[in-house]
């Protein structure tokens, strides 16, 4: 949580946009406006982070199954 913290500070009070790679999915979708999805090198899924924070399909894509 602590790191998450930092890039929401960095973010804000920098102004500057981060890209974060992480396999917390959860946490970054909470703390990003923008996400991408990965699998096998490739998007998956693209959007506002706070609706593929409840999109059924990133649930199925990291826990498994398909798209």
């Amino acid at each position: 949580q602590d790191i998450a913290r930092s890039i929401v500070a960095i973010n804000r009070d920098e102004k500057v946009s981060v890209l974060l790679v992480e396999q917390n999915s959860r946490m970054a979708l909470r703390i990003s406006q923008r996400a991408y999805a990965l699998t096998t090198g490739s998007v998956a899924l693209s959007g506002n982070s706070a609706e593929l924070l409840t999109d059924d399909r990133v649930k199925r894509l990291y826990l498994g199954g398909e798209i």
